[in-house]
C-alpha cells in the first residue's frame, strides 16, 4: 500500500494517472486511479461505487486465456484453469450490482494471456482463438443484441474461415451439439453440425479416441444404450 501510494504520486506529478490490479484498492486510491478487476468482480464492483474507472477481467469470467479450453486430454500443457469461447461470450462485463452512474465506470473488459507455457506463436494463436472473437463481441455488442446460437452456428464459422485462408492456427470447437453432460434413456438420437465450413465430423461410441479411420458423421447418430451400460460419444473434427 505505502508503495503504491508512493508511486502514484510520483505518477500524478508528472500528470499521468495509475492503472493496476485490484490489490491497489486495499490502503485507498486517488480518485484518477484505474482498477483492473481480476479476482471476481467484488474489487471492480466496489472501485466503481468509489468513482473509480474499471476495467473488467475477471478470471472467474473465463477471461484468462492461458487456460484450457476444454476437458480433453489432447489439450496442450497450461497452467490450469478452464474456459472456452462460450463461457467468454455469456459473460457481462458491466455488473448488474451498479447503478446507472455508476455503471459509467465501467470502461472496458480485457483478457489476459500469460505464456510461460506457450513456446511458440503457433500455440499463442491456439490460444488466443476463437475466444478472441468472444471478447469482441462482449466488448461491443450491446447485452440485448447478444445471440451465442447465431454466434456460434453462423457468425463464428465464418471467422475461423477465415483464419483457415490465412494459416493462422486456433482451437477447433466441438461440433455443435455436443456438450459434455449425461443423457440418460436406452434409445438416444443425437444430431451434430460441424463448427466450420467443410470440415468432416468422425465419431466412436466405444470409448476409444476417433481419428479420420473412424465412423464420418452424415446423419444423425441413433445410439442403444442397453439397461445399466453406457456409450461415450467421442468426436474429432477435420477439416
Amino acid at each position: 500500500s505505502y508503495f503504491i501510494q508512493r508511486m502514484e504520486k510520483y505518477i500524478n506529478s508528472k500528470g499521468r494517472s495509475i492503472i493496476g490490479w485490484d490489490e491497489i484498492l486495499e490502503g485507498g486510491l486517488a480518485p484518477n486511479a484505474t482498477v483492473m478487476s481480476w479476482r471476481g468482480e467484488a474489487g471492480g464492483i466496489e472501485a466503481a461505487k468509489q468513482n473509480h474507472d474499471v476495467i473488467m477481467t475477471p478470471g472467474s469470467a473465463g477471461l484468462y486465456f492461458d487456460h484450457k479450453q476444454s476437458t480433453s486430454t489432447d489439450e496442450p500443457l497450461t497452467i490450469g484453469g478452464l474456459s472456452n469461447f462460450t463461457k467468454v461470450y455469456g459473460y457481462d462485463p458491466v455488473p448488474k450490482e451498479l447503478n446507472a452512474d455508476q455503471r459509467k465506470h465501467v470502461i472496458g473488459v480485457q483478457a489476459n494471456i500469460w505464456t510461460e507455457y506457450m513456446e511458440t506463436p503457433a500455440k499463442v494463436e491456439y490460444m488466443l482463438l476463437p475466444r478472441l472473437f468472444s471478447l469482441a463481441e462482449i466488448a461491443w455488442s450491446p447485452v440485448d443484441r447478444k445471440d451465442i446460437k447465431n454466434f456460434t452456428e453462423e457468425r463464428l464459422p465464418l471467422h475461423l474461415a477465415r483464419l483457415d485462408q490465412t494459416n493462422t492456427n486456433y482451437w477447433v470447437p466441438t461440433p455443435i451439439g455436443q456438450t459434455e453432460k449425461v443423457i440418460n434413456g436406452e434409445n438416444i438420437t443425437v444430431e451434430l453440425k460441424s463448427p466450420m465450413p467443410g470440415a468432416k465430423i468422425f465419431y466412436t461410441l466405444d470409448n476409444y479416441r476417433p481419428s479420420e479411420n473412424a465412423t464420418e458423421y452424415k446423419n444423425a447418430i441413433k445410439v442403444m444404450v442397453p439397461q445399466g451400460q453406457k456409450k461415450i460419444l467421442k468426436t474429432i473434427v477435420n477439416q
